[in-house]
């Protein structure tokens, strides 16, 4: 028959928290023996007891002052293994990596928005206009790529020859430059058009 679960609280009554305490410190003392046994690794057990004087310390006294100066050794603040952090450190390095994660989403999206504007601007349903001038530039850039992209792919095509058949390129597209002329914005006032 399975065990019941057990709540853990605070033992109310002295005499069943001593009994309860007994018997614990044995199975840890047990577990911390089983371990340094079946895995080989070097442990050691402290107890400090409100019921009796004397502190229990597993394997012995010397035993776990090696241990422990081992332990005292290598978790100066400096010389702290990498994997050990403590909350502030972990919650940092969480924060740095998510906010890593955030900004190049938001270039992906950035991006997303700006290659619907552009096919938007294609289609003749916006245009240009309705960017601001950094917008452009972004704009301007993105073509560009796009264009690098469709000029790599127009290349691994005629390296592979695509099936034996050739393939003629067209002449390379002149890349576009970010309009800064004030005469591209169409409203009143002295442009060229005036």
């Amino acid at each position: 028959m399975a065990r019941k679960k057990i709540t853990l609280a605070f033992i109310k009554n002295k005499t069943n928290r001593k009994v309860s305490f007994r018997k614990r410190r044995k199975g840890l003392i047990k577990k911390v023996e089983e371990i340094s046994m079946l895995c080989d690794v070097e442990v050691c057990a402290i107890i400090f007891s409100p019921y009796d004087e004397k502190t229990e310390i597993w394997p012995s006294p010397e035993g776990a002052l090696v241990v422990l100066k081992r332990y005292g050794a290598v978790s100066g603040i400096h010389h702290r293994p990498p994997k050990e952090m403590d909350q502030v450190s972990f919650t940092l390095h969480r924060l740095k990596k998510n906010h890593v994660k955030l900004d190049r989403l938001l270039m992906e999206n950035k991006g997303n928005d700006l290659d619907c504007f552009m096919y938007r601007c294609m289609a003749g349903t916006n245009s240009l206009h309705d960017l601001d001038e950094r917008e452009r530039a972004e704009m301007c850039r993105l073509i560009n790529q796009r264009i690098r992209d469709v000029d790599s792919k127009i290349e691994n095509l005629m390296m592979a020859g695509v099936g034996g058949v050739a393939v003629v390129a067209p002449p390379p597209p002149v890349a576009l430059h970010p309009p800064v002329a004030p005469h591209l914005f169409m409203g009143t006032g002295s442009g060229a058009h005036g």
